[in-house]
């Protein structure tokens, strides 16, 4: 696939990721009488009253190759892990607390993974599966330190906790941000919404259900070109995006320097309005040439009390690579069965030795050196082995540069 087919599938993929959060931030409700905007918003908002939630979640995707794809060995080897792959999680948290546990099952190409996953702190999750001998440890404090020193102190100044989101901490940033999604997707109104009767492990329970549903590329793009204008025209974006302190206190300090006036910010949006109006008819082209989409489908339900309790996202369609279509669908379904209604006894943990435990940076860097072991190499090699070892990739990197030159 071309970077340009990348791109635009990027382009889709961030858009509807975006709406998937602007459907769970706009609107406080707890009577499907209200807009469905302010049901919205305010399913996100209420989160920061949820102390303890246990919910589900269920994900099948299938890719169907076709027989001629199939002919070459390395989509065979994958063909049989992207059909029917599903994926199952069970979690009960209590977010108070930054205390979760997680238990994880997948299926693919018939074989089945099953894993754990606990929050021990508010900045330090665990992990353990099959797939590796030892715990997992991601210490986002540690992360995020590794990420500013790479970044030369530039990375944004994100929260280290992993429930940071619902924190009366970090209210004032969730309020900031979807006063900006507000912004953007105005004009937007559900396609369908009806109340629903839904299946919980509780029992069942009426839920205030509202969808967002596009089943061709011309709605999809619809839906693009009128984000994109509310974004591009708007008055209130440049406001709501460089003069907030909670959006402000993310960044890092040589962003914050880089901020632009408002009359340079104003000029660059209108030179973008133009270019987009230039640019955006050829849009249709050349998403007919990556993508047929037969149904992208976001839905959410709300209950009485304005809690969000069920999404179902959707993805079919045909994703065009090369010489064949691959028709590919997507649907996950999450719902949340229970809240505030959890005790500390109820969460497990995952016991380990801090020993043989390994942190989530040494296992990326292990996986980068073809799956050694970080810790095994540092050991086994002495000084003298390592500054060999050095001495030898500054001669490969010397013949490389007269090989270039020559």
């Amino acid at each position: 696939m071309n970077n340009k087919k990348v791109s635009v599938l990027l382009a889709l993929a961030l858009a509807f990721t975006t709406l998937l959060t602007a459907c769970g931030g706009n609107g406080a409700s707890e009577s499907a009488a209200k807009p469905a905007g302010e049901v919205l918003r305010g399913s996100i908002e209420k989160q920061f009253e949820v102390e303890s939630a246990h919910s589900n979640m269920n994900a099948v995707l299938n890719v169907d190759f076709p027989e001629e794809a199939k002919q070459d060995p390395s989509v065979a080897m994958v063909e049989p892990f992207l059909k029917e792959a599903k994926l199952n999680m069970e979690q009960t948290a209590i977010m108070k607390e930054g205390l979760a546990y997680s238990t994880i099952e997948a299926e693919a190409g018939g074989q089945k993974v099953n894993g754990e996953m606990a929050m021990v702190s508010p900045t330090k999750m665990v992990f353990k599966s099959d797939l590796v001998s030892d715990v997992v440890v991601f210490d986002m404090e540690e992360i995020m330190t590794m990420a500013q020193q790479m970044g030369g102190g530039t990375a944004p100044n994100m929260p280290t906790s992993f429930n940071a989101m619902f924190t009366e901490e970090f209210k004032p940033v969730v309020t900031a941000y979807l006063d900006i999604v507000d912004e953007a997707f105005k004009g937007n109104e559900p396609t369908e919404r009806a109340t629903e009767e839904i299946e919980f492990s509780t029992g069942k329970e009426s839920l205030d259900m509202i969808t967002y549903s596009y089943k061709s590329n011309d709605e999809v793009l619809a839906f693009v070109e009128k984000v994109a204008n509310n974004i591009l025209t708007s008055e209130k974006i440049y406001d709501l995006m460089f003069k907030n302190e909670a959006i402000l206190g993310l960044m890092g300090e040589d962003a914050k320097a880089q901020v632009p006036s408002k009359e340079d910010f104003e000029k660059s949006m209108k030179m973008a309005k133009d270019m987009f109006d230039q640019e955006f008819p050829k849009a249709k082209d050349e998403m007919a040439k990556v993508v047929d989409i037969k149904d992208i489908t976001f839905k959410v339900g709300i209950d009485k009390d304005g809690y969000m309790r069920y999404s179902k996202m959707v993805f079919d369609g045909v994703i065009k690579q090369g010489e064949f279509d691959l028709p590919v669908k997507l649907e996950l379904v999450s719902d949340v069965d229970s809240i505030n209604a959890i005790k500390k006894e109820d969460v497990k943990a995952i016991e380990y030795n801090e020993d043989e435990a390994i942190s989530f940076q040494d296992l990326m860097m292990g996986m980068l050196m073809g799956g050694m072991d970080v810790d095994v190499i540092e050991d086994d090699m002495s000084d003298d082995d390592m500054m060999l070892y050095d001495d030898e990739m500054d001669m490969e990197d010397d013949m490389e540069e007269m090989d270039d030159e020559e």
